[in-house]
């Protein structure tokens, strides 16, 4: 491949990054954690987001029995802030019109349940060394939020908001 397929790469992969961090609304995910260090790579925080799970009424137009059939379909999270954290009001296959919303995918669909973990892209961020402990304590005991920044589908984290434990 030459420098400037390279090159070229490289844009199409940053540029929406940066538009995203450029214009995008600020929104606050109330983060889940998992798996703090890795030995090979510092570390890391794997996260989920209490918004990327879904209930089979919030899918427009699809019935139940159908939404097993859309792993790896890409579909659209809309949502509004509610209590200072943004949460899915319906998901759909076209992209919204207006409004905040997030692309994503079907990761998996509890049918027992009724509940579908859908995934935003977001899975880790790398925090600064011998911190991962505090964020690991601080998602166990509920007080780990993420600011982010959504802009035409693209999501991107922003900073991490450990909450007071006294409160």
């Amino acid at each position: 491949m030459s420098f400037l397929m390279l090159l070229v790469l490289l844009m199409v992969q940053l540029v929406p990054a940066l538009l995203t961090g450029m214009l995008g609304e600020e929104i606050v995910l109330h983060a889940e954690v998992y798996d703090p260090r890795d030995v090979f790579r510092g570390d890391y925080v794997a996260i989920d987001f209490t918004a990327e799970r879904a209930s089979e009424e919030m899918f427009e137009s699809v019935e139940t029995e159908r939404i097993r059939d859309l792993y790896g379909e890409k579909l659209f999270a809309q949502g509004a802030v509610r209590d200072g954290f943004w949460e899915i009001e319906s998901v759909a296959f076209e992209r919204p019109s207006e409004g905040t919303y997030i692309e994503c995918t079907l990761d998996y669909y509890d049918e027992r349940a009724g509940i579908v973990h859908l995934d935003f892209g977001v899975d880790r961020f790398y925090v600064e060394q011998n911190t991962g402990k505090a964020i690991e304590v601080a998602v166990r005991e509920n007080r780990l939020d993420a600011q982010m920044k959504v802009w035409r589908g693209n999501l991107i984290m922003v900073d991490t908001i450990v909450s007071d434990p006294q409160k």
